[in-house]
């Protein structure tokens, strides 16, 4: 299986077998990277490779009255604006992890391909 990347202080381990879960506890939201890695992950992400851009509770860590923040909020927000793009292209997968209240995972794993619709015109690359 791929590799999680994990580039913010609450996760214990950061790197470790995406198999064996997602590690360390978070008592308070961070800021886990900043759009140009997640970029420089993407380039060189092998399929699988899994990346926790976040830790705590997205809808409220974004954007302009972040309780992370202003600048911390605004960052958050171009980070998960970018990674729904390149979802909804077929880069990657969005996935979350509970942990508890108020308390998530936001991971990306790199997608095995681009996603290809079987018609032209259905939302796929042609």
């Amino acid at each position: 299986m791929g590799v999680l990347l994990s580039l913010h202080p609450n996760c214990a381990d950061s790197r470790s077998e995406s198999r064996g879960g997602l590690r360390g506890a978070a008592s308070s939201p961070s800021v886990g990277i900043a759009i140009g890695k997640v970029d420089e992950w993407l380039v060189q992400a092998k399929p699988g490779d899994r990346l926790e851009y976040h830790r705590g509770y997205l809808a409220m860590d974004r954007g302009v009255g972040s309780r992370l923040g202003e600048e911390a909020g605004r960052e958050l927000d171009r980070v998960a604006t970018a990674l729904m793009a390149m979802a909804e292209a077929g880069d990657v997968h969005l996935v979350q992890r509970r942990h508890g209240p108020n308390d998530y995972s936001y991971v990306a794993v790199r997608a095995r391909s681009p996603r290809r619709s079987a018609r032209p015109g259905m939302g796929g690359r042609s």
